[in-house]
């Protein structure tokens, strides 16, 4: 059986990978682009605020989808919300 099949009478589990590759690579993208502006200076430093706001965006959506996730999430441990 290869990692792609689903074995008889178990059924396919939804896999977050698109999401989550998209997510860790505009984050990715988004600090080099900072520290490339900030070592440019001058009117670059826009870019570099402008690239900042979209870091702190990403990282506020991050527990949103974190608690959407937990849906798909297999561990049985994980499905309890703390707090």
């Amino acid at each position: 059986m290869s990692i792609n099949e689903v074995a008889p009478g178990e059924q396919p589990v939804r896999v977050w990978d698109l999401p989550t590759r998209t997510f860790h690579w505009l984050l990715a993208g988004l600090v080099i682009f900072s520290i490339v502006s900030a070592k440019i200076g001058g009117g670059a430093m826009v870019w570099h605020l402008r690239s900042g706001y979209a870091i702190l965006t990403l990282l506020a959506l991050l527990p949103l989808t974190a608690l959407r996730a937990l849906r798909y999430d297999r561990r049985p441990d994980s499905r309890e919300v703390p707090g």
